[in-house]
């Protein structure tokens, strides 16, 4: 049986037809800021695409109690709040 691609996030279908994309906008800032290293990154990305290879991703999300609480759409308190994280940990 063969075991279904998840997001480990949303636990959404992550399609066999998906492709990882670079953020463009992202790209052109540090093609200014950092030419020649930008340039260098390309290179290593063109050959990975040739390889299939494995990205550990560290994921989670932090909490605190807030002291004044938000009010919500339904007149609730609110008295949470969540940030969500991701890092790349260097092997």
């Amino acid at each position: 049986m063969r075991k279904k691609n998840i997001c480990p996030l949303c636990r959404g279908d992550i399609k066999e037809s998906f492709k990882f994309e670079l953020d463009k906008e992202y790209d052109q800032k540090i093609l200014k800021l950092s030419p020649e290293e930008s340039l260098q990154i390309k290179k290593q990305l063109k050959q990975l695409e040739k390889e299939h290879i494995k990205i550990s991703i560290v994921y989670g999300n932090t909490h605190k109690l807030l002291s004044n609480p938000l009010k919500t759409k339904s007149g609730n308190d609110n008295r949470h709040e969540w940030t969500v994280f991701f890092k790349c940990p260097k092997d």
